[in-house]
């Protein structure tokens, strides 16, 4: 962003200014400084300084250059969306406050959610039973630590007690139970009060866990 201090001390900057250099920022970034005759600078992506046609000697105004600023943005976060969705699935407020956290302002962050919205890059119900299925392969557990384990991720609520009820039935239920009890016996045998306790605390109701340890109904 440019400065707001300027060298001749004026209390109100100019409206247009004269770029006085624009210079690549690091190899292979693809940004660079513009400086101004006041003193100020600011950055931007080199292929917007180049559409934009801003080079030494030429006039820019304050009004075009947080225009380009804010294109530069848009830009890099639309960019930096797609990276992060190419190493890995992400959900929309997981993706947002990765983006967020790399410094992208508000708007810049929805218009690039947007996009990947209308690239169909972005699916939170897919997200939600693909990522069930994966956590019941390598870590069988129940309803409410499923629910909260997708909340962590930035499923919405809504979305989240929708999928697991829709793919989470009493039969998978109990084959979750099944496999979590089988992993607690490899390592130490367990009296059923404590494998119940264990159980329990993996999620499962009380019904999936009767049945786990071949116990009656209360």
């Amino acid at each position: 962003m440019a400065s707001a201090e300027q060298e001749d001390g004026s209390s109100s900057p100019r409206d247009d200014l004269a770029v006085s250099s624009v210079a690549k920022r690091g190899a292979g970034r693809g940004r660079v400084t513009v400086r101004l005759s006041d003193g100020s600078s600011f950055s931007l992506l080199e292929e917007v300084q180049r559409e934009a046609g801003i080079f030494r000697d030429q006039e820019i105004s304050r009004k075009l250059m947080e225009s380009l600023q804010k294109t530069s943005e848009d830009r890099c976060a639309r960019r930096k969306a797609l990276a992060l969705l190419s190493r890995a699935p992400q959900t929309r407020e997981g993706l947002r406050l990765k983006l967020r956290q790399r410094g992208f302002p508000e708007d810049s962050i929805d218009l690039a959610l947007a996009r990947m919205d209308e690239l169909g890059y972005l699916n939170d119900r897919k997200y939600a039973e693909d990522w069930i299925q994966i956590r019941l392969q390598r870590h069988p557990e129940g309803r409410w630590r499923l629910l909260a384990g997708l909340r962590r991720q930035g499923v919405p609520r809504r979305t989240a007690q929708e999928v697991i009820s829709r793919v989470f039935d009493e039969e998978t239920e109990l084959r979750a139970a099944r496999r979590a009890m089988d992993k607690l016996m490899r390592t130490k045998s367990l009296p059923d009060p404590k494998a119940a306790a264990r159980l329990s605390s993996l999620g499962f109701t009380r019904s999936a866990v009767r049945q786990t340890l071949n116990q009656p109904p209360d």
